[in-house]
């Protein structure tokens, strides 16, 4: 096993919680993928959390994406308790460290997670504890709280629990696609079953939005859950909205969708009907951008 201690505060600061108050058991059939790219700071904190699992994971691998070096350094501790490293000299695209990680098989159970995300100590425990309760379940994704980047919890969570029921079950590519047309699940809270996940494409046309395009896609191998609860802590950054992604990717997410629904006609009428809504929004954003543009002009005039 991995990191058999941890110095993990105990939550008071926002933290993700001391896994020492808890009866710690036996995750050999988990692997756990930290993806990194030059945030030594809170890929710390990543690996800090993961060694406070009441369920210590049998593998945990940083996968470098060409980071400096003293991103590494920072977390030799970790290293020398059980974390591996795999490093590449050269940076690749994020979706290439997705590969290589939905590669891993050789466990039944599968988390990718983010460098700059946090996780409470009980999350592989409760995830994985779903998966083998329900077998025909291949994925299953939770709540979160938000934190900021000094890692101080907001206030929020990333879905409104009162608007989500206990389980949500999605057993199509159809159901998923449903489901974004309301609201979404996170990929970064997601626990698989192994081999699914490397048996989907990444696929590098949907750039920022390949996620979605994934989950939607493992939905024809199985069912994908989503369980109502707040299980890991969220690291939203300064300016981190779909407002930044680029309108190339969005654009093929919605021929995406567009696709799906008219394959589907239980979703034909609501997919329109959040496309029209989407195309909307994105004149009227282009039309607010340009007035504002004009108003500074004629200010400066």
């Amino acid at each position: 096993m991995c990191c058999e201690t941890s110095s993990l505060d105990d939550g008071r600061r926002g933290n993700a919680g001391d896994a020492g108050t808890f009866d710690r058991v036996s995750g050999r059939n988990i692997t756990v993928c930290v993806l990194s790219y030059n945030r030594g700071v809170f890929l710390e904190e990543a690996l800090a959390s993961l060694c406070a699992q009441t369920c210590v994971p049998g593998e945990i691998v940083v996968l470098d994406n060409g980071s400096a070096p003293d991103v590494r350094e920072r977390v030799e501790p970790f290293l020398r308790k059980g974390v591996r490293w795999e490093g590449v000299d050269t940076p690749q695209t994020p979706l290439w460290n997705f590969r290589r990680a939905f590669a891993r098989t050789k466990r039944p159970f599968l988390y990718v997670m983010h460098d700059d995300d946090r996780l409470l100590p009980t999350f592989l425990e409760r995830q994985r504890a779903f998966l083998l309760a329900h077998p025909e379940v291949i994925a299953v994704a939770c709540n979160a709280h938000e934190i900021d980047d000094a890692g101080v919890r907001t206030g929020k969570t990333l879905h409104n629990p009162r608007r989500r029921r206990e389980v949500e079950l999605f057993t199509s590519r159809s159901r998923m696609v449903e489901l974004y047309t309301r609201t979404y699940l996170a990929f970064p809270s997601v626990l698989y079953r192994t081999p699914f996940p490397a048996e989907v494409p990444m696929q590098e046309e949907y750039g920022q939005v390949a996620d979605v395009v994934f989950l939607c896609e493992l939905a024809r191998l199985g069912v994908v859950a989503y369980v109502n609860e707040v299980l890991w802590e969220y690291r939203v950054h300064h300016g981190q909205d779909s407002n930044r992604f680029k309108q190339e990717f969005l654009r093929r997410l919605d021929g995406y969708f567009r696709a799906v629904g008219e394959e589907d006609p239980t979703i034909r009428r609501q997919v329109r009907t959040y496309l029209l809504r989407r195309i909307l929004s994105r004149k009227w954003k282009s039309l607010r951008s340009s007035l504002r543009a004009l108003l500074s002009d004629v200010n400066r005039g």
